[in-house]
C-alpha cells in the first residue's frame, strides 16, 4: 500500500477548519505522544477521554457528551465540505501541513469512536461498522460504505500515520495482527479499542474494586494483573473483552484501560438506580492555620443538592460540590473511609472515600489550594497528611525522596491523630514502602495552572488576575516555553511569568509533551433580556453591573450595604444590585481572595452599633466578615470594566479593613 504524502496541488483540507485542526493536534499530543515511548501509541478515544483531551489542551472544560458532540461535528464538517467536496476524497487528509502532524488523525480517531460504538460482543459484519461511521460523519451510505469512503485509501491513512510516528518520534502505532478479507480494514480501528462500549462501561467498577484514584497512572503490568484478578473473581467482561485480555491483545487492553483511568472522574454506576462519586480532600493554610475541607466530585447527572440527613452539599457548577470543613473529630473517617447516601428521583446517590493512612496533596488546576492527589509530583512543593501511627516510616521515606530533613507538624485544627508535612519537594524516585504507594513520585512532566481569576470553564483568566503556572517532573535539560520563549522555573517549580501575562491574548505554554493554552481576557458576560446598557441606579432596579462567573459579594460604603450574587453562566452575568456598590469581593475556603473595584469609591461610613436591630446587626456582620475574609487572604486587586487598580484603591481598601476590625471588636464585646 502506497502511504506516501499525497502531493497533488489543492487547498489544504483543514486550512480553514480551525476546530478540526485543534482537535487533530490535541489528540496527537495528548494520546499518541503522551504515553511512554516504550508503549505502543493508541488512538483510544471515547466521550470521557475526549473531555479530558479538551481540558488538558485548553480547548475548554466540557462534559463527555459535549466533547463527543463538538469533536464529531468538527470531523463531519471537514468530511462533508473538504473530503466529499474534492475529487481526491480521503487522499486530501494524507499529508502533513506546515510541518505539523498528519491531518488525518482526527478522522482516524472518529473511525475508532465508531468501532467503540459496536455494542455487541458478537462478531459483527463490516457493514455494521460502516453504518456507525456514516452516522458519525453525518453522511449517507453508498453500497456498503459511507459516501466517498474508499477502504484502501482508509488503510493508507493508517500506514501514513504509522510511518510518521516512527520517523518523527520513534514510536510504534498499534496495528492489527494479520487479518484477511474485508475485515482487514475494520480491524484497523478495532486494534485501538480491544474493549468495546459494554466493557468500558464496567471499568469504573473495576477501578473502585482495585482502590484506584481518579487520574492514577500505574505500570501496565500492575494494571493488567489487577484486571485479570478482577475478571477471574467477577467475570464482568463480555466474552470478546475476556478473549482480548487473554490473547496477544492484552497489551492494547492495558493501554486502553490506562487511558480510561487517567480520564476517570471517580464516578461509578453500581446499577441502573445506584451511582457513586469520590470525595476529595482540600488543604489550605489561612492565617498560618491549616484548613481541611471535604470536596465531593459531582459527575454529570448527579443532583444539584445532595442531602443525606446530616450533610448538605450544593453544586458549584464545575463538576464539584461546594466544600465543607473537616473537623478534628473526623480523623476516624479519613482512616476507615466513609459513605454518605442520598435518594432522589428513584436513584440512590453515594459520596464516598476509601480509608487511608496517608494522603498526599498537590496544587491542582481544578480547584484552589492543594487537593488530595494520586501521587507525589516531582519538583513541586506538596504536602502529606499522615496517621501518627506510621509517622516514623513516612518521615524516613519523605526525607529520602526530598533529599532534606523534613519535620511533621501537629495542630489542633488537624484531624485527631494526624500530622502533616509541609513543602515536600520530591527530587528523586524511591520505591515506596508497602502501604505508602500513594506517595510514589510521578516521573512524568505535568503542567498545573492554578489561582488567578478564571472565567467560566474555559482556560480563560481575567486580565489583571492571571494564573500561576507550575511544571513538575522537569529534568535538568528540559525547557519550558511560553509562545516559543524560554521561561525560568524557580526551585518550587513555578514559572516566572510575572511580566508575561500582562496583555490580553493567547499564550501557549509547553513543557515536554505537555501543552496548555491560556487566554487572558476582559470580563465576558451573558446579559439577561431585561438588562439595558448604562442602566442608572434607581429605587426599582438598582445598579446594573457585569460580573465574571462565580460567587461574589457586592459591598457599599455603608456597613448596611451588602448584596450576594452567584452567576451560573459560564462567562459571567449582569446583576442588579439594590445600591451603588464600591467593591465586588470573591473569597473561598482557602487563600486567593479577589477584590474587584465595582464603581466609584467612597470612604467607609463610620457608625455606632448602639440601638441597632438584630437584622441590621446581621447585615453589618456580613459586610465586615466579607472584608476581613478577603483581607486575611492577601487578595488580588482587579478592575471591572475600564477601572484599573492603583495605589489610591489599595489605600481606600485599607480604610475599609480598619473599620472592619473595629466593628468585629465591638460585636465581640457586645456578645
Amino acid at each position: 500500500m502506497d502511504a506516501r504524502e499525497y502531493a497533488a496541488l489543492y487547498e489544504d483540507a483543514t486550512a480553514v477548519d480551525l476546530e478540526y485542526t485543534r482537535w487533530n493536534d490535541a489528540i496527537v499530543k495528548q494520546l499518541l505522544l503522551a504515553v511512554p515511548s516504550s508503549d505502543k501509541s493508541l488512538l483510544c478515544v471515547n466521550p470521557r477521554i475526549l473531555s479530558q483531551v479538551s481540558e488538558d489542551s485548553g480547548l475548554g472544560s466540557m462534559s463527555p457528551e459535549q466533547a463527543e458532540q463538538q469533536f464529531t461535528t468538527a470531523v463531519a464538517s471537514v468530511y462533508q465540505r473538504r473530503v466529499l467536496g474534492h475529487e481526491a476524497r480521503l487522499r486530501v487528509l494524507r499529508r502533513c501541513a506546515s510541518g505539523g502532524p498528519p491531518r488525518c488523525v482526527a478522522f482516524l480517531a472518529c473511525s475508532v469512536l465508531a468501532a467503540l460504538h459496536m455494542q455487541t460482543d458478537e462478531e459483527l459484519p463490516g457493514t455494521a461498522y460502516y453504518k456507525r461511521l456514516a452516522d458519525l460523519l453525518r453522511c449517507g451510505m453508498q453500497n456498503a460504505h459511507p459516501l466517498g469512503f474508499d477502504p484502501q485509501v482508509f488503510e493508507s491513512l493508517w500506514m501514513f500515520l504509522r510511518n510518521w510516528l516512527r520517523a518523527a518520534h520513534g514510536r510504534e502505532l498499534a496495528m492489527p495482527t494479520s487479518v484477511r478479507g474485508f475485515r482487514r480494514f475494520v480491524a484497523l480501528p478495532l486494534a485501538h479499542v480491544p474493549l468495546r462500549s459494554l466493557d468500558i462501561e464496567k471499568l469504573p467498577m473495576f477501578f473502585s474494586w482495585a482502590g484506584y484514584k481518579p487520574g492514577a497512572r500505574l505500570r501496565h503490568d500492575h494494571l493488567l494483573g489487577d484486571l485479570k484478578r478482577w475478571q477471574r473473581s467477577t467475570s464482568s467482561l463480555t466474552p470478546t473483552g475476556a478473549d482480548a485480555l487473554r490473547d496477544d491483545r492484552s497489551s492494547a487492553v492495558s493501554s486502553q484501560v490506562s487511558a480510561e483511568l487517567r480520564a476517570w472522574d471517580g464516578a461509578c454506576s453500581e446499577s441502573a438506580n445506584s451511582r457513586s462519586a469520590r470525595v476529595e480532600i482540600q488543604f489550605d493554610v489561612v492565617q498560618r492555620s491549616p484548613v481541611l475541607c471535604y470536596l465531593p466530585r459531582r459527575p454529570p447527572g448527579f443532583p444539584r443538592v445532595f442531602e443525606d440527613g446530616q450533610r448538605v452539599f450544593e453544586a458549584s457548577g464545575d463538576g464539584w460540590y461546594d466544600p465543607a470543613q473537616l473537623h478534628p473529630e473526623d480523623g476516624g473517617l479519613l482512616e476507615h473511609g466513609f459513605e454518605w447516601r442520598a435518594h432522589s428521583n428513584g436513584v440512590y446517590w453515594a459520596l464516598r472515600r476509601s480509608g487511608e493512612l496517608v494522603i498526599p496533596f498537590s496544587p491542582s488546576s481544578s480547584y484552589s489550594g492543594f487537593l488530595s492527589g494520586r501521587r507525589m509530583l516531582r519538583g513541586i512543593a506538596c504536602s502529606v497528611l499522615c496517621r501518627d501511627s506510621i509517622l516514623p516510616t513516612v518521615k524516613d521515606y519523605l526525607c529520602e525522596v526530598a533529599q532534606e530533613i523534613l519535620r511533621p507538624v501537629s495542630h489542633p485544627q488537624l484531624p485527631d491523630g494526624w500530622s502533616i508535612f509541609r513543602d515536600v519537594s520530591a527530587q528523586v524516585h524511591v520505591d515506596a514502602p508497602s502501604g505508602l504507594e500513594a506517595l510514589e513520585v510521578d516521573p512524568d512532566v505535568e503542567l498545573i495552572v492554578s489561582g488567578g481569576l478564571r472565567i467560566g470553564r474555559s482556560w480563560s483568566w481575567l486580565h489583571g488576575a492571571p494564573p500561576q503556572v507550575l511544571a513538575s517532573g522537569l529534568k535538568p535539560n528540559d525547557r519550558v516555553r511560553v509562545n516559543g520563549a524560554a521561561m525560568e522555573v524557580d526551585a518550587s517549580g513555578v514559572l516566572r511569568t510575572d511580566m508575561v501575562f500582562q496583555q490580553s491574548g493567547q499564550y501557549l505554554v509547553e513543557a515536554g509533551t505537555q501543552q496548555r493554552t491560556i487566554h487572558i481576557v476582559g470580563p465576558e458576560v451573558a446579559a439577561r433580556r431585561d438588562t439595558k446598557p448604562d442602566d442608572p441606579v434607581n429605587a426599582t432596579h438598582g445598579r446594573r453591573i457585569a460580573l465574571p462567573r462565580g460567587s461574589w459579594t457586592l459591598l457599599g460604603s455603608s456597613p448596611f450595604l451588602v448584596y450576594r450574587s452567584r452567576s451560573e453562566f459560564f462567562h459571567g452575568t449582569v446583576v442588579s444590585c439594590p445600591f451603588d456598590p464600591s467593591w465586588a469581593v470573591q473569597v473561598g475556603p482557602g487563600p486567593g481572595g479577589v477584590v474587584a473595584v465595582a464603581g466609584r469609591l467612597r470612604p467607609p461610613q463610620f457608625l455606632s452599633l448602639r440601638g441597632l436591630t438584630r437584622q441590621k446587626r446581621k447585615l453589618i456582620a456580613r459586610w465586615s466578615n466579607t472584608i476581613y475574609a478577603a483581607h486575611i487572604r492577601r487578595p488580588r486587586f482587579v478592575g471591572l470594566g475600564a477601572v484599573i487598580p492603583d495605589e489610591d484603591i489599595a489605600s481606600t481598601w485599607k480604610t475599609y479593613v480598619s473599620l472592619t476590625k473595629e466593628i468585629k471588636r465591638s460585636l465581640k464585646h457586645k456578645q
